[in-house]
């Protein structure tokens, strides 16, 4: 599965004092293949991992996709969402195996959704991610976000 090179925490911020309270997770693993591994972070929300394989295109928005179906549960995305996997597992989806149009339809669902949601996404990108050359895209996105990446790093000897 690789190394992580990037972690999502998804939750609410506090009105007064920033932050975040984190309810779930999703981490980007990558090296031979790219994983996106979702969790809960709440005590009583399992210990279950959702993995899907990520298009190295739009890892991005796939990510987003899995946060809009897995921790926001937003029904019209979740409808969408099974729709287009077509009995296509869940838990272990390759997100190639969804079409294209069908992909960018869920994208643009999952970011309006995220928009309304009031949820804030925070992302933690290290050196050598791929989202690193995708962040710019979080521009046009009007959800509450932090993007921390790396400003300093020291490898191991």
């Amino acid at each position: 599965m690789g190394s992580a090179t990037a972690q999502l925490l998804i939750g609410s911020s506090h009105p007064h004092h920033g932050g975040i309270t984190p309810t779930h997770q999703v981490f980007l693993y990558e090296n031979d293949k790219p994983v996106l591994q979702f969790s809960s972070l709440e005590p009583n929300g399992g210990a279950e991992f959702v993995r899907w394989i990520p298009t190295v295109q739009t890892m991005l928005e796939d990510a987003l996709l899995m946060v809009c179906v897995h921790a926001l549960e937003v029904s019209s995305v979740v409808e969408a969402f099974k729709e287009a996997r077509q009995g296509l597992p869940d838990k272990d989806l390759c997100l190639y195996d969804i079409d294209a149009a069908a992909r960018t339809r869920l994208y643009d669902l999952a970011i309006t959704a995220l928009s309304r949601s009031g949820a804030k996404v925070v992302f933690t990108v290290l050196s050598g991610s791929t989202l690193l050359n995708q962040l710019w895209r979080l521009e046009g996105y009007k959800f509450e976000m932090e993007v921390c990446v790396s400003d300093a790093s020291r490898g191991s000897k």
